[in-house]
């Protein structure tokens, strides 16, 4: 094995590099949640996979919650190989094959941001002879836009179209193991937890068959939980607890498991959001926020419509409905935004689960408008946390204030949403609010103003609202998709 290569990270006292707040999207101040930190292997550094040739990443600085690396094929054949992801203590992390590495494809997607950016028609029509055709290498597809559009064109454009191409590099799901299992044995000592070890190998079927791998980045997000309080009624008793104490009902307990934390990411910066799965037949659809489609605001990109669910966003995402540490893994991909409205801020994405998995229970959805007398809890991950429910028994203020509020944006309509005293954070947007009954009723998507003083109200948007929106209605329809409404 190679020499084990140690990334040196510094932290400097009073800056916290490993969270990033986002942009303060319209008066929104939970528009895009807290962000892992972003860091590219020097040449010295850069990771290479082959066979008989296994390799370690490690990570050393501040203490960090999981990593998520960047893998990207060099060379892959077919069949007849499998590329192995492992703990220190060798526990198996993940693993991967032929058919789990994304191609480099022009979505109609694509072609549509393309045409906004302002390319020029020639080169459009030029791009779409290759919509929807899969390349393995970056290589083959620049080759292949070069034979479509010519040398000065892809001189000039090159890197506007891999921006909105998806990519062929493989994002893993969070490694949580590697940073809870502490190398230290020692039971006096106090284990370091600043370290993070993945051990990489491939594993042959086919002694003819090729593959090589290379990493050159990861994601690292930092721990502990850092909660900002952005939105919270009182800072010294936050009004939620774990979903699974005691004192909390079977009910919730079953309204829990349909909640995953959303762990998103524009190859840059990792951020997360909550979600609730409202179908599961014929397909699982998870519904979360419109806002979470997009990236902190220090991405170097301005924030403008055609940035929003990119399909790299859909293909590098994870949806983990364990996130509450059960013993049981359910996660989940993100294979198609179904439908996504910026005036209403939803998306629903299409999912499929990681392994064989039996989607939960969907929750019955409300028709009716949200009430005064509607008691109401809400099951989020706050900050990336495990489960946590907010409720009137844990807080005496978390209850609804206005049954009609108006949307996040200008262009929203009026009475879209209702606003409610229960405490929420970073990453509890697109979380769902239930009422008594167990129904459906809300769906979190904003804090607290940004005036001073703030309105300390948080909002959340009508579920009747989404049920009537045209678009929603008609992609549900086209789907055979029969929700859970009364």
């Amino acid at each position: 094995m190679k020499n084990k290569r140690i990334l040196f990270f510094v932290i400097f006292l009073g800056l916290n590099t490993g969270i990033l707040f986002a942009n303060q999207c319209e008066g929104n101040n939970e528009a895009v949640p807290e962000s892992g930190k972003h860091y590219k292997l020097g040449p010295d550094e850069i990771i290479m996979i082959k066979r008989n040739d296994p390799d370690v990443l490690v990570h050393q600085g501040f203490p960090a919650r999981y990593l998520r690396v960047f893998i990207e094929p060099v060379e892959i054949d077919e069949s007849g190989w499998s590329l192995v992801l492992r703990d220190r203590d060798g526990h198996l992390l993940q693993t991967f094959g032929p058919k789990d590495f994304p191609t480099i494809t022009l979505t109609k997607h694509s072609l549509e941001n393309l045409k906004e950016e302002g390319i020029s028609d020639e080169v459009w029509e030029g791009l779409q002879l290759l919509k929807e055709k899969k390349y393995t290498h970056e290589k083959e597809f620049l080759k292949a836009v070069e034979e479509q559009i010519g040398t000065e064109q892809i001189i000039r454009h090159k890197e506007l179209i891999l921006k909105h191409a998806t990519s062929n590099k493989l994002l893993t799901r969070p490694l949580r193991r590697i940073i809870n299992d502490p190398e230290e044995k020692d039971p006096n000592k106090k284990p370091d937890r600043s370290i993070g070890k993945v051990y990489f190998s491939l594993v042959f079927t086919d002694p003819e068959a090729n593959a090589t791998f290379v990493v050159q980045e990861y994601i690292a997000m930092p721990e502990p939980i850092k909660y900002t309080f952005h939105s919270v009624q009182d800072k010294n008793n936050i009004g939620w607890k774990s979903l699974y104490s005691s004192d909390v009902s079977g009910l919730m307990h079953c309204l829990g498991d349909t909640v995953g934390y959303l762990s998103i990411t524009d190859r840059n910066h990792d951020w997360g959001c909550s979600g609730v799965v409202i179908a599961t037949e014929p397909v699982v659809l998870l519904l979360t926020n419109f806002h979470c489609g997009w990236a902190p605001a220090t991405s170097e990109e301005p924030t403008t419509l055609f940035n929003f669910w990119h399909p790299q966003t859909c293909n590098d995402m994870w949806i983990d409905l364990s996130w509450d540490e059960d013993v049981q893994s359910r996660e989940y991909r993100c294979r198609e935004v179904i439908v996504h409205n910026r005036q209403l801020d939803i998306a629903v994405l299409r999912i499929e689960a990681e392994g064989t998995d039996n989607p939960p229970i969907p929750p019955i959805i409300r028709q009716k408008a949200v009430t005064i007398t509607d008691k109401i809890s809400i099951i989020h991950h706050p900050a990336g946390a495990p489960k946590k429910i907010s409720t009137k028994e844990i807080a005496s203020k978390c209850r609804v204030v206005d049954t009609e509020f108006p949307g996040w944006i200008s262009t929203s309509p009026p009475d879209v949403r209702f606003t409610h005293q229960c405490d929420t954070e970073s990453s509890s947007s697109g979380a769902p609010v239930f009422n008594q009954d167990g129904y459906l009723i809300g769906l979190h998507n904003q804090g607290f103003s940004t005036t001073d003083p703030p309105d300390k109200l948080n909002k959340a948007i009508r579920m009747d609202k989404i049920l009537n929106d045209p678009k929603f209605k008609q992609e549900i329809e086209d789907l055979g998709v029969q929700l859970q409404v009364q």
